[in-house]
């Protein structure tokens, strides 16, 4: 996968985590496979899915407490 295609991936990552319609990270990766990333599983490693699992925290909390 090319490097511009990791970026667009990894941005639509982030826009559905802040969305607040994701549970979590595999949530986001059937998603983004869904949108055509067959590679999201082999490219989302422990460091993304760790941070799309705290941002789906984080909008869930938003929304909870506003």
């Amino acid at each position: 996968m090319s490097q511009n295609r990791k970026e667009r991936m990894w941005s639509i990552a982030l826009k559905l985590a802040r969305s607040g319609d994701y549970g979590g990270w595999r949530q986001i990766e059937k998603e983004l496979e869904r949108q055509g990333f067959s590679a999201a599983r082999r490219w989302l490693d422990m460091g993304e899915q760790d941070r799309l699992e705290r941002l789906c925290a984080q909008t869930r909390e938003t929304r909870t407490n506003a």
